[in-house]
């Protein structure tokens, strides 16, 4: 079997991370029935929402990450929903992603260090393309782009910025 890179093997262990904390949800929610009923969306695509959302208003940042809910949701019903989470199972996710990271290298034999940045590449306007954005407002025209957030581990390598 061909070994994946270390960001593909990192998401597939958040992925994992979170399908273990869903299958005990109830430890995580505010009341024990909470997220027992089917929605529009699951509590694994919105724990995946929130982390993934950045500094934009709730209803841009649902907007922006359609793709990864496959579905759209109102600002109101991700607000109730997210209400339901304990903060307790971010810090579970958190700390069981870290403590299957042991395979990496430490700073100072205590910490992981890494950087993560996020770019845009615009493409030539195709409009079968799967990359359409649609801007929001009056005559704004939708363009192709492309979002590449990259993680680097530092300590395996080094970046030197001239």
């Amino acid at each position: 079997m061909k070994s994946q890179s270390l960001p593909v093997n990192i998401l597939a262990l958040l992925d994992s991370i979170i399908n273990e904390a869903v299958s005990k949800i109830s430890e995580f929610t505010t009341k024990p029935t909470a997220f027992s009923r089917h929605r529009v969306i699951n509590v694994s695509k919105l724990i995946m929402l929130i982390i993934n959302m950045q500094s934009e208003s709730i209803q841009k940042e649902l907007f922006k990450n359609i793709s990864l809910s496959g579905c759209s949701i109102t600002a109101s019903a991700f607000v109730q929903a997210k209400a339901k989470l304990k903060p307790d199972i971010f810090r579970y996710i958190f700390d069981q992603l870290n403590m299957n990271l042991t395979s990496l290298k430490l700073y100072n034999d205590e910490y992981r260090l890494f950087a993560v940045d996020g770019s845009d590449f615009n493409q030539v306007w195709n409009p079968k393309s799967e990359n359409i954005v649609h801007s929001e407002g009056t005559n704004r025209k939708p363009y192709c782009q492309v979002h590449l957030s990259a993680l680097y581990d530092l300590e395996k390598r080094p970046i030197k910025i001239v």
